[in-house]
């Protein structure tokens, strides 16, 4: 399949024709015939098989909702700002189309690992710092914040156990096994029962 930036420009605007591929409000999306059709006539425009048609579909869509799940981040939540999606004005009618989801308490926390008030006291810290202290004094400074968020690890005692002890439980219990009386062979067909 080609991986030209036009021939994925012309395949997203022969998608925005078939509103039946993409918009959940019109009434030909959920008619897998009317579905059917659109890729035919898509797949017949580009020279392409219906099957690979869809799969660059899917891999075209995924790519502009990562785009926008990363220009949606709020802002010093420590990501660089990205080089905008190629295909990002040729696929903005999907927008409405396009659900974002809140993010986990875990990416919120995160997120507010470096907010601007975390940024704001480390700045202070070391605004009286001469350029040679710098390295020494952040890195201990780095050191103390992150003893402080690791609770401290239980000890756990574990009892002391000889080398005699260990060998006496283990002869007791081969002693166990062997003196165990055989059981006598009975009739297997009254055992059944």
């Amino acid at each position: 399949m080609k991986d030209e930036s036009d021939f994925n420009i012309l395949f997203v605007s022969l998608i925005e024709n078939e509103k039946a591929l993409y918009d959940y409000t019109c009434a030909d999306y959920s008619n897998r015939n009317a579905q059917d059709r659109a890729w035919e006539s898509i797949a017949k425009e580009v020279s392409e098989s219906v099957c690979d048609c869809k799969e660059r579909w899917k891999n075209l869509r995924a790519c502009y909702s990562r785009y926008l799940k990363t220009a949606k981040l709020p802002s010093g939540s420590g990501t660089r700002r990205k080089k905008p999606y190629y295909l990002a004005e040729f696929l903005s009618f999907l927008e409405p189309f396009t659900k974002s989801r809140k993010q986990s308490e875990d990416d919120e926390q995160n997120a507010n690992i470096d907010s601007p008030s975390s940024i704001q006291l480390e700045e202070s810290a070391f605004s009286d710092i001469s350029v040679s202290d710098a390295t020494t004094t952040k890195s201990t400074l780095l050191s103390e914040q992150s003893i402080t968020a690791i609770p401290p690890m239980k000890v756990v005692k574990l009892s002391k156990v000889s080398i005699d002890d260990v060998n006496k439980a283990a002869l007791e219990f081969f002693n166990a096994r062997t003196s165990k009386k055989p059981v006598e062979a009975e009739n297997p067909d009254l055992n059944f029962f």
